[in-house]
């Protein structure tokens, strides 16, 4: 059995290094999974207990953001190690030594690569473990709290969303917006599939960009009745796309291009404060990712006359 426990006094937004953040989870369950033929394997994400006293730092200055210590536990049922087997672990994480970990039973290689990751973080990382029962491992990271904008806690995030996702189900007419065409800009190719075939539906003729760059020219070079732009892409993002298209036509040039055209906010940042934080930014809107029916609908009726 699997049990995952989250703390939902947790900041819903946290900035930190996502990729390793997300290899750390993976190596550490992976190794759990190895060694464990039955029982359960929990994972546990914890830190923030007192969430109102990291809201509290909000108000210092801005060169002392606000920070959090994620406490990530994964404890199995598995073989466990023995007394002498933690030591080497234990030397092995010091040193970072594949080599080291490879010979330890109830250790995967994944071990160490949580341990250098966790390091880079400026974090820690600690294990328990008894033979023929089980091990705990334990990673503490800090993260800074994302202030401009996403203010929240899980908790409340869960709450304000618990209409749509109960509306989740229920059937969405998408309104028509045949002889239109619409841009869709996001990094990644399953996002662009799933967002262009829903758009599609609308009778609409779609194109697709994977970058903020791109978008930007071909919002430059054509025409468009409305753009939908994610926020976090590599490179130029949404928010400086948007910035500079505006900016190109602040002097009238290039009359057949879409510099007043509605942008929308393509964005998995869709809880708190969003839409004001967006709002500052110049988008017409937001569209939480992944994409749901309802709300895609909701969005395209606001911009239906437009």
């Amino acid at each position: 059995a699997f049990e995952l426990i989250v703390n939902r006094e947790l900041p819903e937004h946290l900035h930190g290094d996502e990729d390793a953040f997300r290899r750390i989870l993976y190596n550490l369950l992976d190794n759990a999974l190895k060694y464990t033929e039955s029982g359960t394997i929990t994972m546990q994400v914890l830190g923030g207990e007192n969430a109102a006293e990291f809201f509290a730092e909000k108000e210092k200055e801005a060169d002392a953001p606000a920070a959090i210590h994620l406490q990530v536990t994964v404890e199995d049922t598995g073989v466990g190690m023995r007394a002498e087997e933690m030591d080497k672990l234990f030397e092995a994480f010091e040193r970072v030594n594949l080599k080291e970990t490879q010979s330890i039973q109830g250790a995967g290689l994944g071990l160490t690569l949580v341990s250098r990751l966790t390091r880079l973080m400026g974090g820690s990382v600690r294990a328990e473990s008894f033979y023929g029962e089980g091990s705990v491992f334990t990673v503490d990271l800090p993260m800074r709290v994302v202030t401009d904008g996403f203010t929240g806690t899980i908790a409340e995030y869960e709450a304000q969303h618990a209409v749509l996702e109960d509306a989740a189900g229920e059937e969405e007419t998408l309104p028509d917006f045949s002889g239109r065409r619409l841009l869709v800009a996001d990094d990644a190719q399953v996002n662009l599939v799933v967002a262009k075939s829903l758009l599609e539906k609308t009778g609409a003729a779609v194109d697709t960009a994977m970058s903020g760059e791109e978008a930007l020219d071909m919002a430059i070079a054509k025409h468009y009745d409305l753009i939908f732009l994610d926020h976090q892409m590599p490179g130029m993002d949404g928010i400086e796309a948007l910035r500079q298209l505006r900016a190109y036509g602040a002097d009238g040039k290039k009359k057949n291009a879409s510099l007043d055209t509605p942008v929308i906010a393509l964005t998995a940042n869709a809880g708190g404060s969003a839409r004001a934080f967006y709002e500052e930014q110049g988008f017409d809107g937001y569209l939480g990712k992944p994409i749901r029916e309802a709300d895609l609908a909701r969005v395209l009726e606001a911009h239906r006359s437009r």
